[in-house]
């Protein structure tokens, strides 16, 4: 039955859910027999297809067939990765972390494999016991844990060991290498901060000790000239005490009262005689009081 879908309807000017009919479709399971292999026929083989390689039916080949199911690529990789991880139970992060590293292992493995053989009629390595123990070995894996992967993996693959190849989940591994990038940019980002904090830091103890030795060389040149100016001023003082007659009475006024001091005998004493306003204010020796 063909997949419910919509369809314009012209003549109504309408778009409605389009007739499901009968059709055929590409095969879901299939096989071939006799097999072709080689350019020739083969009457001791079957050829078997499945459309979806995670589903394969075992069930056909084993009871309509009468052959012993196979798995899939597909099955073998996730079968494969799922005795890997159920044997941390519950230590997920950890299982990850094992499977990826038993990942690059089995990929080292494969590719240094191909490079010693690159025959195109040299077949590809079959992953036996022995060898899953040594990439467990590799892989960090304790030794527990080990011979419960060794257990399982025998359980459930048998005789018909999987490609080596067809266990490499390639998907995982160019994400667990995007991870490791991205990991080792984050350490580099760190370290660039740390350095540029330590920079910060120096440039402001510089800066501190620039500013304190500016400040100090601008309070001894104030210093210096305070110094200066009070010498100077003790000189002019000095030179004006030695001119300056020795007078009982100095007077000090402002420039505009100069014309209205007079002298004048008061009960028989000459007297100096200035005029004070209202609004002016006077001072004898430092007292304002005595006026």
């Amino acid at each position: 039955l063909s997949e419910p879908g919509l369809r314009y309807f012209e003549e109504e000017n309408k778009i409605k859910a389009r007739i499901r009919d009968w059709v055929v479709d590409a095969p879901t399971n299939g096989f071939v027999f006799p097999a072709f292999i080689e350019r020739s026929s083969d009457v001791n083989s079957i050829m078997y297809y499945t459309k979806n390689a995670k589903d394969t039916h075992p069930e056909l080949m084993e009871n309509a067939l009468g052959c012993y199911s196979k798995q899939t690529a597909t099955l073998q990789k996730e079968t494969f990765e799922s005795i890997i991880k159920d044997s941390f139970s519950t230590e997920e992060k950890k299982a990850d972390k094992i499977f990826m590293e038993v990942q690059e292992n089995l990929s080292a493995m494969v590719e240094e494999y191909n490079a010693i053989y690159d025959d195109a009629d040299c077949e590809p390595i079959s992953l036996t016991k022995k060898d899953i123990q040594n990439l467990l070995i590799e892989s960090g894996v304790p030794e527990e844990i080990t011979s419960k992967i060794e257990e399982s993996y025998v359980e459930n693959f048998g005789a018909n060991l999987p490609l080596a190849e067809n266990l490499i989940d390639s998907k995982a591994l160019k994400v667990n290498a995007q991870r490791k990038k991205e990991e080792h940019l984050q350490k580099q980002v760190e370290i660039l901060q740390t350095k540029l904090e330590e920079v910060k830091q120096e440039t402001s103890v510089n800066s501190q000790t620039l500013l304190s030795t500016e400040v100090n060389d601008d309070n001894v040149i104030l210093e210096e000239t305070l110094e200066t100016n009070l010498e100077k001023a003790l000189d002019i003082n000095s030179e004006d005490n030695k001119d300056a007659p020795d007078y009982d009475v100095i007077l000090q006024v402002k420039p505009e009262k100069i014309p209205q001091i007079k002298s004048q005998i008061i009960d028989g004493q000459k007297c100096i005689v200035i005029p004070i306003n209202e609004n002016e204010q006077t001072a004898v020796n430092g007292l304002d009081h005595l006026i």
